[in-house]
Order: structure tokens, then sequence, then C-alpha cells
């Protein structure tokens, strides 16, 4: 049928990357929507192609007509910017992104990331003056160890900014999670717990309503991890640990990436890949498939502990 079939095809993939961005949870008018070439590097692999590039506010998205659809959150970035006429994009993660043959469109990517990471660096000023106000001329400094929708080594905060690592260790000894909290600490002997804090609403980053809090522990050995959630008073509570393996560091972030993508929908670690494959999850089936940190946290999903009462608790989570 020759080219009388582009239209089919144009139609398919445009209502096919639409149904990735639903399962993203990327919602909003693109700010930047471009064909290109694209090459991925995650986890030691390399995949490229040609895809739909798109920049939202809080991520981009990298859309070519197969399972390899990618989100990148902005909160993830390290490095960004125009070289030897490409973008390239570095996370935390280790993850990098290159774009190529954008023509014109390439310094406008340029300048709408340069804006975005500006606004989540003003974003995240606002709300770690609100978790700290004595954070002061310290605030530049806490923006980069913990952006909005991150979390951050506690150990290392208190030595950089001490202000805004004890205004987390209150919230934390002072939310539903307190218990649990305390011994986690004892768990992983006082070191390298991951921390964070998020609104629970958007009008609560004006009010001094209770944070989203989140913890993730290693044991003394490094051979298991635990991550522990303070999120609406009417949902249940639970510790989720994991194999570990000594990849510390690797691990944490990788754990506050997959927090990020799915919204703290824990489901998405334990559920079974049958029970994924249901058409009713089809959606986060999709998620599961196209973001790496979520499946790095279901290789390694061990178990669940809920919080029935602390005794309960400590005996489930000693078996570990």
């Amino acid at each position: 049928m020759g080219q009388e079939t582009e239209w089919l095809y144009d139609k398919t993939c445009e209502a096919y990357n639409e149904a990735v961005l639903l399962a993203f949870g990327v919602s909003g008018e693109a700010l930047v929507n471009k064909s290109c070439r694209y090459r991925i590097t995650e986890k030691g692999l390399l995949h490229q192609g040609t895809a739909v590039v798109r920049l939202y506010e809080e991520c981009l998205c990298v859309l070519p007509p197969n399972e390899y659809g990618r989100r990148f959150p902005l909160c993830f970035v390290e490095q960004a910017g125009v070289k030897d006429y490409t973008y390239e994009l570095k996370l935390s993660t280790g993850e990098e992104v290159v774009l190529s043959m954008m023509g014109s469109a390439l310094d406008y990517l340029d300048h709408m990331m340069d804006t975005k990471l500006r606004q989540l660096w003003e974003k995240t000023e606002k709300w770690h003056r609100f978790l700290a106000p004595s954070v002061g001329k310290d605030v530049a400094e806490s923006v980069s160890a913990m952006p909005f929708g991150r979390g951050a080594n506690l150990r290392n905060l208190g030595v950089s900014v001490p202000s805004l690592a004890d205004a987390l260790e209150t919230k934390l000894s002072n939310s539903r999670i307190a218990q649990s909290y305390e011994w986690l600490c004892s768990w992983s002997g006082g070191k390298d717990l991951q921390v964070g804090a998020l609104p629970s609403s958007q009008e609560d980053e004006e009010e001094n309503a209770a944070p989203i809090l989140w913890v993730i522990a290693h044991d003394d050995t490094c051979q298991k991890a635990a991550v522990e959630l303070a999120l609406a008073e009417d949902e249940a509570a639970a510790t989720y640990v994991y194999r570990l393996d000594g990849e510390w560091e690797i691990f944490a972030l990788w754990a506050d990436r997959a927090l990020e993508a799915t919204g703290f929908d824990r489901q998405l670690i334990y559920q079974s890949k049958e029970q994924l494959m249901k058409p009713e999850n089809a959606r986060r089936y999709m998620l599961v498939q196209r973001t790496p940190a979520v499946d790095f946290m279901r290789e390694r999903f061990m178990g669940r502990t809920i919080h029935s009462t602390r005794e309960r608790w400590q005996q489930d989570m000693n078996k570990y």
C-alpha cells in the first residue's frame, strides 16, 4: 500500500504514545514536542532509535514506537545541555540520554529545560524554607542536596545543611512512623538513612499539614534494606523489605527513583507479574515495563510487614 498507510501509522503511534503517557501519569500540555533520534544508556544497557520527545513541567518523555518509552523526572537531572548539535541529559541514577537531529527545536528545548530546572530550584527553595525556616544562607546547598521530589542521605545532610536535617528528623519523630523510624535507625546503626519529604498536596506547601515522609534504611551488614512511608492518615502502613547485596548507594538512588515514578503506589512493587498482566492493570504493567527503577525494586523485593501492633511488626522485621 506504500505511502497510503502513513496516516494510519501516524495515528497509531499517536494513540500508543498517549497510552504510555497515561501509564506514566503525565498530563498537561507538552512544552516541547519533536520527533528525533535518541540514545539512552541505563544500567549498562544501550537502546536507540527514533522517538517523539516531549518536555512537560516536571519530566522529559522519550516515546519510541515500542516498549522502550521512558519518563525522566527533572528532579533527578544532574547535567543537561547542548553538546555538538545534540542535547545531553545525565541523571543522578547514572541514566544518560542523547537526543540528535532535532533541527531548530534543539535551542528551544535547551531554553525550556533551563527554565523548568530553574523553576524546580525555586520550588525546592520555597519548600525547604517551609520545612526549616532557619535554613537561611544554606538554602542553595540544601536545594542541591535534596531537590523537590527526591530524598537525601541524612548523615550527609546533617554535615552540609544541619538545619534541614534536624527539621526532617523532627518531622519523622512526630509522625505516624515515629516508632518504626526509631527502630530502623538502630537497625542500620544510625548510618546512611535516606529520607525525604513532600507536601501531601499542593495546598499543603503553605499550611502546617503533615507532609508525606519516607525513610530508606539498610541493616548493619548491608544485606537487606527497608522502605518506610508515612502517607495519608487513612492509608494502611507497612514496611517493605528488599535484598540489598551490599549495593547501598545504588539501591538508595533507585528506590528514590521508583517511589517518584510510581507516586508511592506500593502495589507496583509487590504485585506478581500475573496480577499486573490482568486487563484492569494494563497501565500499571506498562509503567513497570518502561521504568527500570521499578523493575530493579521488584527483583529485590522480599516481603512486607504490616503495622498491626508494634510487637507483631518488630517480630516480623526480626525475621528478616
